[in-house]
C-alpha cells in the first residue's frame, strides 16, 4: 500500500508539475503572441512615420518652391513697377523743365517788352534819360535807393525799375 500510495502520489505530482508546465506554455505562448502584436504594431507605426516624414518632406520641398516662385513673381512685379514709376517720373521731369524752359522764356519776353516800354516812357520825356543816368550814376556811388529817391523826388519803385532795367541793382 504504501507503494501504491507513492505511486498515486507520484503520478499526482506528475500531473500537477505537467499541469504546470502546459500553463508555462499557454501562458508563454500568450506573450508570444502579445509581443509579435506588438512589433507588429512598431512596424506599422515605423512605416506611418517613414510615410509622414516624406510627406513633410515634400510638402516642406513644396513650400520651398512656391516660396521661390512667389519671390521670382514679386520681383518681376516690382522691376516692372519700378520701370513704370521711373518712366512716369522721367516724363514728369521733362515735361517739368520743358514748362520751365517755356516761362522762363515768357518772363523773358514780358521783361523786354516792360523795357521796350520803359524805353518808350522814357524818350518821350527827355528829363527822365538824365534821371536814369543820374539814378544810377548815384547808385554806383553807393547812396541806397531811398537816398535817391528823395534826392531826385521819385518814389522807391521807380528808382528801382530804373536799376532793374539798367542791371545794376
Amino acid at each position: 500500500m504504501l507503494i501504491n500510495d507513492i505511486t498515486i502520489i507520484f503520478v499526482f505530482i506528475l500531473i500537477l508539475i505537467l499541469s504546470f508546465i502546459f500553463y508555462l506554455f499557454y501562458k508563454e505562448s500568450k506573450l508570444v503572441r502579445q509581443i509579435d502584436a506588438y512589433e507588429e504594431a512598431i512596424k506599422l507605426l515605423n512605416r506611418k512615420f517613414r510615410n509622414l516624414e516624406k510627406s513633410y518632406q515634400k510638402e516642406q520641398e513644396q513650400l520651398q518652391s512656391s516660396l521661390q516662385h512667389s519671390e521670382e513673381n514679386l520681383k518681376i512685379f516690382l522691376n516692372k513697377e519700378l520701370k513704370h514709376l521711373s518712366s512716369t517720373l522721367l516724363s514728369t521731369i521733362k515735361t517739368l523743365k520743358n514748362d520751365q524752359g517755356q516761362l522762363k522764356y515768357e518772363v523773358q519776353t514780358q521783361i523786354e517788352e516792360l523795357r521796350m516800354n520803359l524805353q518808350e516812357y522814357i524818350s518821350v520825356s527827355p528829363s527822365s534819360v538824365t534821371d536814369e543816368s543820374q539814378v544810377v550814376s548815384l547808385h554806383r556811388s553807393g547812396k541806397s535807393i531811398d537816398d535817391i529817391a528823395r534826392e531826385l523826388g521819385s518814389t522807391v519803385d521807380e528808382i528801382t525799375l530804373i536799376l532793374e532795367l539798367n542791371k545794376t541793382l
